[in-house]
């Protein structure tokens, strides 16, 4: 049966009046969903604020770098747990449920950090802020992917970017007007702001049906998409109740982990995989967490506090420009054009690199060739924020599984392990000389699966989550003939009698023996 979409606009033989008011609904509700993924991307926010924090003077006096290492570690390390808690946590408890209870923690780490008397206060308020961070990322994924109308699901998806650009953003201006305590109460105040808001929005109707409150879950979608229309709603809802069910299923038979060797959940899981290698591989967590010695290193005459602050205008804005082009140029175009740009900003910092190092042409003899580098790294950070920034986050929200989505997503919320790995070799990283080779891996890595991604990511744009999910099941049509033919031909080789004894007449017609006179 075909679905109405909830993005077309309800239309009837009504009076004015009627659809005016109906369309002010319709209206109502969109804002509604705005603010349900404001509200849930607060928390997104407050871990761009964790990873952007630095420590001052009044943190560590003479650190060592054992130390240095643990404090910029542990917040992945909160992260990397914080990935299969969540996924277990959502799934139990409930999406609005666990955004509200890890706000506690989230801000319990910013006191310590703030506290700070000893340096294991502050890792354990830094392990705290991470922990809390990796857990509202995964849970905001979900939320808004199963919220949020197909017309406008990726816009609202890049939210979670954005806001951890943001964050970044906001450190970055911070950090030069007040001390390292001072900002960490700061930061302490958006986990309380998230916690403010998220309570005055409904749980996830997904959630509700999964867990047999249909009553709730009615109420929920109504609240998320305006009663214009009974009948679109109540197919929503049963169409949200088919596909769990469908899926539920496939568990109970199957299993949870067993299930991910199917091809309805192999496939996507694989191109979820590929996304975050994309992601965490293509060099920005480094370039990022050293962004303020690259830029000098650059020899770039400006203030570096003023380059940073630039840099983090440039994410928020490119990014910004990828949420309003996403859900109408797609998401597998700007995968492919993010692709194709980060690839040639890397290879070129990369043949900086080796030009400077082989000393064809020294930095200090001519100045005026620190403009490639600078090119180069904004091209990069363009690139990244129009695509493999946000899009991973937005394509992995709607291609796993609905159904124990948060269990499929848990495993890439904690890949949080390969920047621990970056972080920690992050002294070796700054004081190499031949940086050239580093940008020609990410740029290599960046080629990559930008063709694989050509192959094998499909576009989901304006497509609802069952047909998202119906796209990656088995295509059972092209095999029905040929299972009818072998079942026939199974049900002749058990009764050959049966055959031998119905005669046929001069026309070619079978008849049976009671037929025959």
């Amino acid at each position: 049966m075909a679905t109405v979409s909830p993005c077309v606009k309800w239309r009837s033989n009504l009076s004015k009046e009627e659809l005016d008011y109906k369309e002010k609904i319709r209206k109502l509700a969109r804002w509604r969903q705005v603010f349900a993924a404001l509200a849930a991307t607060v928390g997104t926010f407050s871990l761009g604020t964790v990873l952007a924090w630095n420590y001052g003077q009044d943190i560590l006096r003479n650190p060592t770098e054992q130390e240095l290492i643990l404090l910029f570690a542990t917040p992945f390390i909160g992260g990397t747990v914080a990935g299969f808690v969540g996924g277990i946590c959502i799934e139990a408890f409930g999406r609005k449920r666990t955004m509200v209870v890890v706000s506690v923690p989230t801000i319990l780490g910013w006191i310590l950090v703030g506290i700070g008397y000893h340096f294991i206060m502050t890792l354990i308020g830094r392990f705290l802020t991470g922990f809390g961070g990796g857990i509202c990322l995964l849970t905001s994924i979900v939320y808004i992917s199963e919220t949020s109308e197909p017309c406008r699901r990726g816009f609202l998806l890049c939210f979670v970017q954005i806001t951890i650009f943001c964050g970044y953003l906001f450190t970055d201006i911070f950090n030069n007007v007040v001390t390292s305590k001072s900002l960490a109460y700061i930061c302490g105040i958006f986990p309380a702001i998230f916690l403010s808001a998220i309570v005055y929005v409904p749980e996830s109707p997904w959630y509700l049906v999964s867990q047999g409150r249909t009553s709730e879950a009615a109420k929920s979608l109504s609240w998320f998409r305006g009663t214009y229309s009974q009948n679109v709603l109540n197919e929503e809802l049963q169409e949200i109740t088919r596909s769990l069910q469908l899926d539920a299923g496939r568990s109970k038979k199957l299993g949870c982990f067993s299930r991910i060797f199917t091809r309805p959940v192999l496939k996507p899981f694989l191109i979820s995989a590929i996304l975050m290698t994309m992601l965490e591989m293509s060099g920005f967590t480094t370039i990022l967490t050293h962004r303020q010695f690259l830029l000098v290193r650059h020899e770039v005459h400006l203030n570096s506090n003023l380059l940073l602050i630039i840099m983090g205008l440039a994410l928020v804005v490119f990014c910004t420009i990828c949420a309003i082009l996403v859900d109408r140029v797609g998401r597998r175009l700007l995968l492919i054009f993010s692709g194709t740009i980060t690839t040639a900003a890397l290879a070129t910092l990369g043949t900086y690199y080796f030009i400077t190092h082989a000393q064809i042409v020294p930095p200090g003899k001519n100045p005026s060739h620190g403009w490639i580098p600078v090119s180069s790294f904004f091209g990069y950070v363009f690139g990244f924020s129009l695509g493999i920034g946000p899009l991973p986050w937005v394509v992995m929200g709607e291609i796993l599984p609905p159904n124990l989505k948060g269990y499929y997503l848990a495993p890439f919320i904690s890949n949080w392990f390969i920047v621990i790995w970056i972080l920690e070799s992050k002294w070796n990283f700054i004081k190499s000389l031949d940086l050239y080779w580093k940008f020609w891996v990410y740029a290599l890595i960046c080629l990559l699966c930008t063709i694989i991604l050509v192959c094998t990511v499909p576009e989901t744009k304006k497509k609802s989550l069952t047909k998202i999910e119906q796209f990656f099941a088995p295509k059972r049509p092209k095999y029905s003939a040929k299972l009818t033919s072998i079942s026939m031909t199974a049900r002749h080789i058990e009764r050959p009698e049966r055959i031998s004894l119905m005669p046929k007449t001069s026309t070619g017609i079978i008849h049976s023996s009671k037929a025959r006179p």
